[in-house]
């Protein structure tokens, strides 16, 4: 059989992957496999991508393709993506856990650990700005005081403050309990 013909027959999905990043800034910074996928990081942007093994694993479907999605809107300039996750997964892949199978079970439950500690991120930014916002509207409108003067009516209010702060808290001890972990995984 020559390789044209051995050509002909390889099914699509055991071809090598080929894909246009678009979106985001700048070219790739850094990639990091995680058990079922990869992840590929610009500099403001992550991207996920499942190989047709990860998407078709029984191979029932002759021509599954790679699935590439844009996933965040943050990237390798996040201190958390850049200091936590990537660095960590490096010092993982170098350091005394050699084996494979050693290694990607540490490396995903770090990617679980930095996905927590984005929304952590998202939802302190989030709240963060609901009170800059008030807090620029008092210093350019004042506060309304009653026709008796005694009293401010009404006194602005952060909106589901205490609800944003509870997710919050909640997502932190998640994010805190996931960390701990950690050590486990490693030196185990």
């Amino acid at each position: 059989m020559n390789d044209a013909s051995r050509r002909r027959k390889m099914r699509l999905r055991d071809a090598a992957g080929s894909f246009d990043l678009l979106e985001g800034t700048g070219e790739i910074t850094d990639m990091v496999s995680c058990c079922d996928f990869l992840e590929i990081y610009k500099r403001d942007k992550t991207y996920r991508v499942a190989s047709p093994e990860a998407v078709d694993p029984d191979r029932r479907t002759p021509n599954a393709p790679w699935v590439v999605s844009p996933v965040s809107d943050v990237g390798s300039a996040h201190p958390i993506v850049a200091r936590f996750f990537i660095q960590s997964a490096e010092m993982l892949r170098v350091g005394k856990l050699r084996k494979l199978d050693d290694i990607l079970p540490a490396i995903t439950h770090l990617h679980s650990c930095k996905e927590t500690l984005l929304q952590c991120d998202s939802l302190a930014e989030a709240t963060a700005a609901k009170i800059d916002a008030l807090v620029n509207e008092i210093q350019s409108t004042g506060l309304s005081r009653e026709t008796s003067g005694r009293g401010y009516n009404p006194f602005p209010v952060v909106e589901n403050l205490e609800d944003d702060c509870g997710v919050f808290l909640v997502k932190v001890n998640r994010a805190i309990r996931q960390i701990s972990g950690i050590p486990h995984l490693c030196w185990n």
